[in-house]
């Protein structure tokens, strides 16, 4: 089986990895690839644990504020991975070289089929399995800790160099410090007539997409830009 997950970071670099299981079924390996805003490989990293991941799996990779990369899986019943109890995701921390920094570990349950993810600024990921529980993955630490409060107000983005969040929920849409304290509202969104989303480029530009429903089968959809918005 193979299955492959790409991600960006706050910097604008990207990373993609890639697991499969070998013939005998028994070890799972991941292998990394780094690129810089240019989209050219800066380094690779190979990391591996005991057990067949499952077929079409979901694999997480994220690299953190702090640059340290976490590599996730889910370790299912029938499925176990990592040495990771199964119901649980397993998670294992890479340094900026791309070694291993700690062992697979248990990073939470899985409750649903989801698999999200939340890199946190000062470092850190969150994991959730279905949107409403997160479980906080310190940077560098195999272990779980209290969930900061920033996760519940909605999906966050990372912006102005890794200095606020924008964060987007059906109840608000605003550049946030990291304490989670209201600084700007972002470009409103008119709910009644429009599902709206916002994409932030790395020159600090506000895409904001609405899609617009004439009827049952048919719809437009409008971009509005905001260049350097946020800067």
């Amino acid at each position: 089986v193979g299955v492959r997950s790409f991600e960006l970071d706050a910097g604008g670099r990207s990373v993609i990895a890639a697991g499969s299981c070998d013939a005998s079924g028994a070890t799972t390996t991941v292998n990394i690839s780094y690129f810089d805003d240019s989209n050219a490989v800066v380094r690779t990293a190979t990391t591996s644990g005991p057990g067949c991941m499952a077929a079409s799996v979901a694999l997480k990779v994220l690299v953190d504020t702090n640059g340290l990369t976490l590599i996730i899986l889910p370790s299912f019943k029938s499925a176990p991975f990592g040495g990771v109890p199964p119901g649980n995701f397993a998670a294992r921390w890479l340094d900026a070289s791309g070694n291993a920094l700690t062992d697979w570990f248990a990073a939470g349950a899985l409750t649903d089929i989801g698999f999200l993810t939340q890199p946190l600024i000062g470092g850190g990921i969150a994991v959730s399995s279905d949107g409403n529980t997160w479980n906080f993955i310190p940077s560098g630490e195999a272990r779980i800790a209290p969930s900061p409060a920033v996760l519940n107000l909605g999906q966050l983005t990372i912006v102005l160099g890794g200095r606020a969040y924008a964060v987007q929920s059906d109840t608000l849409k605003a550049l946030i410090a990291p304490t989670g304290e209201v600084c700007a509202q972002l470009p409103p969104m008119n709910a009644a007539t429009a599902q709206g989303s916002l994409t932030f480029g790395r020159d600090g530009t506000v895409a904001a997409a609405q899609l617009h429903f004439v009827d049952d089968l048919n719809s437009t959809c409008s971009v509005a830009w905001y260049p350097g918005l946020l800067k």
